[in-house]
């Protein structure tokens, strides 16, 4: 960015014109040696000579607001009787000239060439540029607890880190797994058995095998043996139950599905839930098709659409027919849940 710089050099021949040199670029338009160190140290905090910022962005020679340049823009400076010259360097930086960051050599010589070989004065001092950026970042805290979910509702979870992290990666957000258990003795076609079971909701930071375990020591107040709450009403979805079979989603299937499924696919999908899920909890080769079918390509297609992976992209057509087959079954008709909800 552009900035000051001031320089006091000896010993170089007297009275003799010099020019100044860039990482070998003639900058000696941009030299003024009117100015001293003195001018720096004792100039205003606010003072542009500090920090010029994008004031003389538009100069293309030393800024006029502080004297221009003193060769008046082109030709050498001149050092005094006992070869010394000081003054200041405007060190431009605009879309026609402007320097790398790095170290940087700025030469004064008394030829114009910048030919060493031909040159009776002759100095060089190095400086190193470099570019910063400011960083910020943002801790997001929250809490949450169990609580009741309808059918085939679902409680959104981010990723668990470890077995032993029950937050995600950077959001510090409680980890929650659930599980529907339905009602012994209760026929598959009846409504009690959607309605009457129970979910138990975790926050304990298990793993998927632990809340399977968990799920037959049930000790009948309400709570499992490893903490879990259980309450009534259910916690069901296709790909919850495909996938994990323990309330777990998939975070690019959370995103996805907030971003761009429209009523009509949500409505399609709520059906075809009705169908699919208690399937998949009759037949095992139910959810196996189920998984590879859908639940599998459509999270392998979400991480390649989020950028997650690459190989995902050959399950685009596979996403296209469920995104369409969701919209035939949604129709444009209001559709009614088992838990009451209008979709």
């Amino acid at each position: 960015r552009p900035t000051f710089f001031f320089f006091d050099f000896t010993g170089l021949m007297p009275n003799s014109p010099h020019w100044f040199f860039l990482d070998g670029a003639d900058i000696t338009k941009y030299i003024n040696t009117t100015f001293t160190l003195d001018s720096l140290n004792t100039a205003p905090r606010n003072s542009l000579l500090r920090d010029p910022g994008d004031a003389y962005i538009s100069e293309a020679q030393f800024p006029a607001a502080h004297g221009g340049p003193t060769n008046g823009g082109s030709g050498p400076v001149n050092t005094d009787a006992a070869g010394n010259l000081s003054g200041a360097f405007y060190l431009q930086s605009n879309t026609t000239t402007s320097f790398k960051v790095g170290t940087k050599v700025l030469e004064i010589i008394d030829t114009p060439s910048n030919n060493k070989n031909k040159a009776l004065s002759f100095s060089r001092v190095e400086f190193k540029a470099l570019g910063l950026y400011d960083l910020y970042y943002e801790d997001k805290i929250t809490t949450s607890e169990a609580y009741q979910q309808d059918l085939f509702d679902y409680v959104e979870i981010p990723e668990p880190k470890s077995s032993s992290d029950n937050r995600d990666n950077g959001n510090s957000e409680v980890t929650f797994r659930s599980h529907y258990e339905p009602p012994a003795g209760v026929s598959i076609l009846s409504k009690e058995y959607w309605t009457g079971g129970t979910v138990t909701t975790y926050a304990t930071g298990q793993t998927s095998a632990q809340i399977q375990a968990d799920r037959k020591t049930n000790d009948g107040t309400g709570h499992s043996a490893a903490g879990g709450h259980v309450s009534s009403g259910s916690c069901c979805f296709i790909l919850l139950e495909a996938r994990y079979g323990d309330g777990t989603m998939d975070k690019v299937v959370r995103r996805y599905r907030d971003e761009h499924m429209t009523d009509k696919n949500k409505r399609g999908y709520y059906k075809l839930a009705e169908v699919l899920v208690p399937l998949m909890r009759k037949s095992k080769v139910v959810k196996w098709l189920v998984t590879k079918t859908m639940a599998d390509p459509l999270v392998a297609y979400g991480k390649y659409y989020y950028g997650e992976n690459k190989i995902g992209v050959i399950y685009t057509p596979v996403k296209n027919f469920w995104m369409k087959l969701f919209d035939i079954l949604g129709g444009d008709t209001k559709f009614i849940r088992e838990n009451g909800d209008t979709v």
